[in-house]
């Protein structure tokens, strides 16, 4: 009886397939769309799934190289391959795995002022050190540094009211800001005589100055990176910091 049952199923199988594609046919026919095609998602064939994949990745690749003009566009170009290629292998990481933070060797410890409260270092084009100190009260400087002992060579000190911030070097010239003064300081060099105050308003607060030697680099303790003229201190550029390895956290 159990063989019966099945023979009975798999007739009852045949007779609803057949039924189904005879349906289908007279629709054809009809000109009407099928109940079997209706609401059926189209799926590739699993044999053209990595070819099409590939082709894919490679059209976005000539999409960032084409759009290497703009550094927004760079960015965002990237972004899209780093994801679609992290979604098709089907981890977290994309395809192109980037170095989190570069690696540093310690090469000495030089002696430092324990007194002095570091806001920013520099070194000129000889190798001389230059520091930016913080405080009220006229404990905010600029210094030039005796690597040996840590003391002073030269110092030019702030107002009692400004918190000195970073420093570089552009131009033969050293640049401080302040911290929440709104103000910027020239220093000539090596005597770090005081050339001028400027007023600015890059940000909300002055935190970090760096160069490339074209252009200044500054941060306000948000999250965006200030590219600034270091002739008019206008800002020509306000480029958000995002780090994408924690879920475009801004940082």
């Amino acid at each position: 009886s159990h063989q019966s049952s099945l023979n009975m199923s798999s007739r009852t199988v045949r007779s609803l397939r057949q039924r189904r594609v005879a349906a289908a046919r007279r629709a054809a026919a009809e000109g009407e769309p099928s109940a079997s095609s209706i609401g059926e998602p189209t799926t590739l064939p699993a044999e053209l799934l990595y070819p099409v994949g590939l082709v894919a990745v490679l059209f976005l690749a000539c999409i960032a190289a084409w759009c290497c003009v703009e550094d927004e566009t760079v960015e965002w170009s990237e972004q899209l391959l780093e994801t679609w290629s992290a979604w098709w292998v089907g981890g977290a990481m994309p395809l192109f795995p980037r170095e989190y933070v570069c690696s540093y060797v310690v090469d000495a410890v030089m002696a430092h002022d324990e007194a002095a409260f570091t806001q920013g270092l520099v070194f000129d084009d000889d190798g001389a050190l230059y520091e930016s100190d913080g405080g009220f009260r006229g404990e905010s400087c600029v210094r030039s540094v005796n690597m040996s002992s840590g003391g002073s060579i030269r110092r030019t000190q702030n107002a009692d009211d400004v918190f000195g911030e970073g420093i570089a070097i552009i131009d033969g010239k050293l640049i401080q800001l302040s911290w929440k003064n709104k103000l910027l300081f020239e220093y000539s060099l090596p005597d770090l005589q005081l050339q001028r105050s400027v007023e600015v308003d890059i940000g909300r607060e002055g935190w970090g100055i760096a160069t490339d030697g074209s252009m200044l680099y500054v941060t306000d303790s948000g999250a965006s990176l200030f590219h600034v003229d270091p002739t008019t201190y206008e800002v020509v550029r306000k480029l958000p910091i995002i780090d994408r390895r924690l879920g475009g956290k801004h940082i």
